[in-house]
């Protein structure tokens, strides 16, 4: 009687150990391979950027009704710190291949950030930002530098969408470029 106790014990003993076999290969896929999930990532039609750990720009770019503009620069600027900070966006920059806009067509934007704070840019109750692009058609992609006077500058190429789709049909920029106004705080 004693060796048939034994063996469901040993059998008892090998289905674990081979259940905890296929749990080890199965858990490595984790291991191996990045949780996707984790990593940042633009889930629209903009893109993103870090200015150090103080200021993330996210869905970076510009709406044009027209082929020469002028656009609306959308997107968010968030401020990950508690300190207040200004954030600057230029146009003054040639980039991966990108013409720098004439003099004419060269604009600066300063946004005020308080500590903690999200500004919507170029959306109604945001910040307005309706910039030339006559060096960035529709299609295109627009060089634009981002700056702190913390973290420094970046620079980013945005891209130049038209209002075909639905999200973007009641976008449209101001007749003249508008560079400054009082941003509002997004709770």
């Amino acid at each position: 009687m004693a060796r048939a106790s034994r063996a469901p014990r040993t059998v008892t003993s090998l289905l674990a150990m081979a259940a905890a076999a296929l749990m080890l290969t199965l858990s490595g896929c984790s291991a191996a391979n990045p949780i996707t999930t984790s990593t940042p990532y633009s889930p629209s039609d903009g893109v993103r950027l870090a200015l150090g750990g103080q200021v993330s720009a996210a869905n970076l770019m510009v709406v044009s009704p027209s082929r020469q503009g002028p656009g609306v620069l959308l997107g968010a600027l968030t401020n990950r710190t508690d300190a207040a900070t200004t954030v600057t966006i230029t146009n003054k920059v040639a980039i991966d291949g990108l013409a720098a806009p004439a003099a004419s067509d060269e604009f600066t934007v300063e946004i005020p950030l308080t500590a903690g704070q999200t500004v919507l840019l170029g959306t109604p109750g945001g910040f307005p930002t309706s910039i030339p692009i006559t060096n960035a058609p529709v299609g295109g992609l627009l060089g634009l530098e981002l700056s702190t006077p913390e973290s420094g500058r970046q620079q980013v190429s945005v891209p130049v969408l038209d209002g075909t789709l639905p999200e973007y049909s009641t976008i449209s920029p101001s007749p003249r470029p508008t560079m400054t106004a009082t941003p509002t705080e997004t709770p």
